[in-house]
């Protein structure tokens, strides 16, 4: 059974199963069924059962890397063709390839450090959306594990080349230009591939992404994750240092200490997180408690009489935006509204004392059908006005988050959060049916009892941060 570790037998298996696994796409149309991603596990398990060494394998696979370079130079002739559009928009171009490289680094870094991550396995994501070859120098470089970096790298590429295309229509990308680049950007090779078979032009604008992309990642990464460190330093002073003292240090010494930060203080930084993730201090009654709050104060089944008004009148809503939007505005004001009140010199128990009032006077609203906080903004976009802000994402949503946020762990708030915005676009979008469904008394009932409910958490809010401020005394 020699021949089946024979270095021509893979090579032409290599082929076969690559060719079979784009024809059962072709024939199925399921997206899921990638050929990269087919092709992949196949070969793996046909190494693992025959005991064959992976060096022995990649004997066969430098026949495969050899047309690799002519295959990277010949994404130069779709280039080429739309070499006088990107002439044209060459600032926008990379000014969104510069967003696109900061943005992604910046949030695998967040949310890995928010999952309890360690420092090595954070350092290894940064610099997931670029080829592999660029993503292991610079994971060297800041010191990340290649080889983890290499593994997120493929899935990155098979996840984007899977759902990219899916998820921008979602959010009604319709450019060509847009779609090639975002694809390329945040998918590397794989996303460029998938850009190929839909059109030159797609292509084009993805290895376009794909390169320039490739050339920030090298650049920016560590200067990037230096200042995230930093940022979090600065934050954590704000809690004894006046503001002007902060501000003072941060122009002053920020040279100096950025770079000594960039090489010391991260790893004890990362290691005083993983003995307190955010994840150890989950609680199911807590994330309950949270998501009741948010539920009755975002109260979206009562706002379904409007959304219908909206659109009888002729203004479109859309969901997507909607919840996305509103997300964005709670999660900005969550983690920067802390800041804002330490700019006041005002305390998170002085606040959540301030807004379970607030919470109250709403629970008011809903019990006794009165309006106490009037509307009297301008409403021209159905979307945003008056559907973002104010009835999702309004005054009452964020003096809740922060009032929760003195009681609560950050996890559970934002768990309840996303389940909060996950229900807000489904009511957004099913609109007529839940009111079919639930009928008008239904939504009055539901109003009135989360109605109580909500005035009842405002009591104990109100009592519970009154007594610490008292007992500060």
């Amino acid at each position: 059974m020699e021949f089946l570790s024979n270095t021509y037998f893979m090579l032409a298996l290599t082929f076969a199963v690559y060719a079979a696994s784009q024809i059962l796409q072709s024939r199925t149309g399921w997206s899921f069924l990638n050929p990269i991603l087919i092709s992949a596990i196949i070969i793996i398990a046909y190494l693992k059962v025959n005991d064959i060494d992976i060096d022995n394998y990649n004997e066969s696979g430098r026949y495969i890397e050899f047309w690799l370079k002519p295959a990277i130079v010949a994404l130069g002739v779709p280039l080429y063709k739309q070499l006088s559009t990107i002439r044209k928009q060459l600032l926008p171009l990379l000014i969104s390839e510069l967003a696109g490289c900061v943005v992604g680094i910046i949030s695998v870094v967040l949310i890995a450090r928010f999952l309890g991550a360690t420092q090595e396995v954070i350092l290894s994501l940064a610099a997931k959306s670029v080829t592999t070859p660029i993503a292991m120098e610079v994971t060297k470089t800041v010191g990340g594990i290649p080889s983890l970096t290499a593994a997120v790298v493929i899935c990155v590429g098979i996840f984007g080349g899977l759902a990219g295309f899916r998820v921008m229509r979602m959010s009604h990308i319709g450019s060509p230009i847009a779609q090639g680049l975002s694809l390329g950007t945040a998918a590397h090779a794989l996303g460029t591939s998938r850009a190929m078979d839909v059109s030159d032009k797609y292509g084009a604008f993805a290895s376009l992404g794909l390169t320039i992309n490739g050339i920030f990642t090298a650049l920016l990464t560590p200067t990037v994750l230096s200042l995230i460190d930093y940022w979090h330093f600065a934050i954590a002073k704000a809690d004894f240092l006046p503001l002007s003292s902060i501000f003072m240090d941060f122009l002053c010494g920020f040279p100096r200490k950025l770079c000594n930060f960039a090489t010391k203080s991260r790893k004890s930084h990362f290691l005083a997180k993983e003995k307190n993730t955010m994840l150890s201090q989950f609680d199911l009654q807590a994330c309950a408690s949270a998501f009741i709050v948010l539920f009755a104060v975002i109260d979206i089944i009562g706002s379904i009489p409007i959304i219908i008004q909206l659109k009888e009148n002729g203004r479109t809503v859309d969901a997507t935006k909607a919840s996305l939007i509103s997300f964005a505005l709670m999660l900005l004001f969550f983690y920067a509204g802390d800041v804002v009140l330490k700019l006041f010199s005002v305390d998170i128990t002085s606040f959540a004392a301030a807004g379970s009032i607030i919470i109250f006077f709403f629970a008011l609203e809903m019990i006794l059908d009165v309006e106490i906080f009037k509307n009297q903004g301008p409403i021209k976009s159905a979307t945003l006005v008056p559907l973002v802000f104010p009835l999702l994402a309004g005054a009452g949503t964020f003096t809740t988050l922060l009032s929760l946020k003195a009681e609560y762990a950050d996890v559970n708030i934002l768990i309840a959060l996303i389940l909060n915005m996950v229900w807000v676009y489904f009511v957004i979008k099913m609109t007529h049916r839940i009111e079919k469904m639930l009928g008008q008394g239904g939504i009055y009932l539901i109003r009135k009892f989360f109605g109580i409910i909500l005035l009842a958490i405002s009591v104990r809010l109100f009592t519970a941060n009154v007594a610490q401020l008292i007992g500060q005394l």
